[in-house]
């Protein structure tokens, strides 16, 4: 008997990492695809592509549900890039993150898409402007996980933002919003947005729950942040409560930037407070500078990473700007000279030690390419060059297999280099990959789940991608003579997976000597749902003896 299924689960970020979760039924979604289409009127013989992903209840409505339900075709892979951005006709689903780093860094899709949508958070101006001079049309939609799509806007000029067919505002007496939806599977909905109904219309005026109490004074954020903003120097700020204190994460503009290098931190400090100490009994106490404020791919505020900026028990060096690519990323900083890494390092003449510049090689690392370079093992490093207070540095850095290479320079010298080693290298794995499997129907076995015996296939694909993108795949061994018969294979299975259920295989070469050693994992969205692992003994093609040491080749490909 066929099994249907008539609800989905959404998790939202909630205020804690829980979250909760929001059940839709595909009626509810359906409806929701219909009216959208019916609202904005889009055109045949367009095809979608997302930088999103489905787990975001926007990317799956709009990627996943509205397509189907209406008739268009959909582009698979994952737009990550600009450069990416390559089909015909598009409609491209994204983030105003990503909006954002294509308008600061100029980029020029191959092929501009025809519309492009954009939910998540508010975007500025500029951005929807840039957003403007690729696309025909930029349609900005606001809404919520526990609602679906409430309203929208298509240009950054427009009063208020237009209603959507199957919503209704309820005003009420105090300071939340009240949603009439037919997206949602319960109805009426409370949201935390303060909304300001007028002429069909509605203003979004900021979140109910930014106030604090701190000294038992009550404190609104977003009349902080405002004024904070007004002040000279000041591009962008984002206060939230810190250990019992009010904190400030500002992004200064280009006088800002000039003020705080040719003072220091403190000084601008002082000067701050000192505006702020005229309309506020509380002011922020504890305060960071960044070249940005960072976002999520869905482009909400990165709370848990502002956190993290202020947990460091270092000073952050001063990023006046950066550039950051696929495979490249080049942060511009400045080691202010009242920073505590300089303390002891040495009394007379201080200088940057060696251990700071490879803990923020890693930490830039992770916000270029997400990754954890940890410095447990360092390679071909070298310090060239010393680096002195004050002095402004560019930290380069290269992503490959092997790592990450970085270069601290100012154009003329190199201050000092090495490559970092990923951290699944030093938690004992040499290099990994993943692929992505649509479960087929042939999958199946008579219980209409996964036949045990294809994750041994699962596992195959993937272990081949894996050497044909190591360059040295089976075919290239066995012409050098060896072949790599599987001798040993462990399995653990997790849970179930299904048909259409899209899985993410990953594999993990442990080790090439005397055996290959590799580890898998699938993956159904974030669970986990299957690992194994297998080991392979080399053999000589013509004697059929065993070999206990790696072709010299597949030690090139793998260590470099």
């Amino acid at each position: 008997m066929e099994k249907k299924f008539n609800e989905i689960v959404f998790k939202t970020g909630g205020t804690t990492s829980d979250g909760k979760g929001v059940v839709k039924t595909f009626e509810n979604l359906k409806r929701e695809c219909l009216d959208i289409n019916e609202e904005l009127k889009f055109e045949n013989g367009l095809k979608f592509i997302t930088t999103t992903t489905d787990e975001h209840l926007f990317g799956f409505t709009f990627f996943r549900m509205l397509p189907d339900v209406c008739g268009f075709d959909r582009y698979e892979a994952r737009i990550n890039y600009p450069e990416d951005i390559n089909v015909e006709n598009a409609v491209l689903i994204t983030t105003p993150s990503f909006l954002e780093a294509m308008r600061k860094f100029e980029a020029k899709p191959p092929v501009n898409p025809i519309v492009i949508i954009t939910a998540g958070a508010k975007l500025e101006d500029k951005t929807f402007e840039y957003a403007l001079t690729i696309a025909e049309r930029v349609i900005e939609v606001y809404g919520s996980t526990e609602t679906g799509v409430i309203a929208y806007r298509t240009n950054p000029y427009e009063k208020g933002l237009r209603i959507f067919k199957g919503i209704k505002i309820v005003e009420t007496a105090d300071s939340y919003t009240k949603i009439e939806t037919a997206y949602s599977k319960v109805s009426p909905v409370i949201i935390q947005d303060r909304i300001k109904l007028e002429d069909g219309k509605i203003e979004f005026l900021g979140r109910c729950g930014r106030v604090l109490k701190i000294q038992e004074k009550r404190i609104i954020l977003d009349d902080i942040e405002a004024a904070v903003k007004d002040i000279s120097g000041i591009e962008d700020v984002y206060c939230f409560e810190h250990k019992g204190k009010l904190a400030a994460l500002a992004v200064l503009d280009e006088n800002g930037k000039e003020f705080f290098i040719k003072h220091d931190k403190l000084t601008l400090v002082k000067k701050l407070k000192q505006e702020l100490k005229n309309k506020f009994e509380i002011v922020p106490q504890r305060w960071r500078f960044f070249d940005e404020i960072p976002k999520k791919e869905n482009g909400k505020i990165n709370k848990e990473f502002i956190e993290e900026i202020f947990n460091l028990n270092l000073s952050l060096p001063f990023v006046i700007s950066r550039e950051t690519g696929r495979d490249y990323a080049e942060f511009e900083l400045c080691f202010i000279k009242n920073s505590n890494f300089f303390k002891g390092h040495f009394e007379k003449l201080p200088i940057l030690p060696g251990v700071v510049q490879l803990f923020y090689a890693n930490w830039f690392t992770g916000i270029a390419f997400n990754m954890d370079c940890r410095c447990g093992q360092i390679r071909k490093i070298k310090y060239s060059n010393i680096i002195k207070p004050a002095k402004i540095i560019r930290l380069e850095l290269v992503k490959s297999s092997k790592g990450v290479s970085f270069k601290y320079h100012d154009g003329e010298l190199i201050y000092s280099s090495g490559i970092l080693p990923p951290m699944s290298l030093l938690e004992g794995e040499i290099m990994n990959t993943e692929i992505k499997i649509k479960v087929p129907f042939y999958d199946l076995d008579p219980m209409n789940i996964v036949w045990h015996g294809n994750y041994v296939k699962y596992m195959e694909e993937v272990r081949c991608d894996f050497f044909d993108k190591l360059n040295y795949n089976y075919t290239d061994m066995y012409n050098d003579g060896v072949m790599y018969p599987i001798a040993k294979m462990e399995m653990k299975f997790i849970k179930s997976a299904n048909f259409g259920e899209e899985l993410i295989v990953k594999c993990f070469l442990k080790e090439i000597e005397p055996a290959i050693v590799i580890k898998y994992e699938i993956y159904s969205g974030s669970e986990k749902i299957f690992k194994a692992s297998t080991m392979q003994i080399g053999v000589n093609v013509k004697t059929g003896e065993t070999l206990y040491e790696a072709p010299e080749k597949l030690r090139r490909a793998v260590y470099g």
